[in-house]
């Protein structure tokens, strides 16, 4: 338990994203320094990062949905967990969640609910996001 903690400290969860994002590019880099005709556009290399934080989210959902340890943890350490990992999320939702004019703050059991359920999704310009009948 005390490795955890000290990796967590070492090591906050913004930074592994950010190296994450880096060694992404550096990979893409190389692939288009490997193509000799057509190379990565900037658009399409902006596109890809997006994609790989969007399904980042996604696979926290699932690790978080899914997961039959997550769902054998006491309410407490759900929340703490979320606490943690998610922070960022929580930060982005933060005025869904509190209502200033109002007073109003959700139970931290909702919004551990609300943000381990969120998907993630990506849509580009021209692609149809809604069938009318579905």
């Amino acid at each position: 338990m005390d490795e955890i903690l000290l990796w967590r400290k070492e090591t906050p969860i913004d930074v592994i994203m950010a190296n994450r994002k880096f060694e992404l590019s550096f990979y893409i880099h190389r692939i288009d320094k490997q193509k000799k005709r057509k190379k990565i556009t900037d658009q399409y290399y902006d596109r890809i990062s997006e994609y790989a934080d969007l399904q980042t989210l996604k696979s926290t959902h699932d690790s978080f949905v899914l997961s039959y340890y997550f769902k054998n943890l006491p309410p407490r350490l759900k929340t703490m967990l979320v606490d943690t990992c998610l922070r960022t999320t929580y930060k982005n939702f933060y005025y869904f969640f509190h209502d200033v004019d109002t007073g109003f703050n959700a139970d931290k059991v909702l919004i551990r609910k609300i943000i381990t359920n969120l998907f993630s999704s990506m849509h580009f310009p021209g692609e149809e996001i809604y069938s009318p009948g579905k």
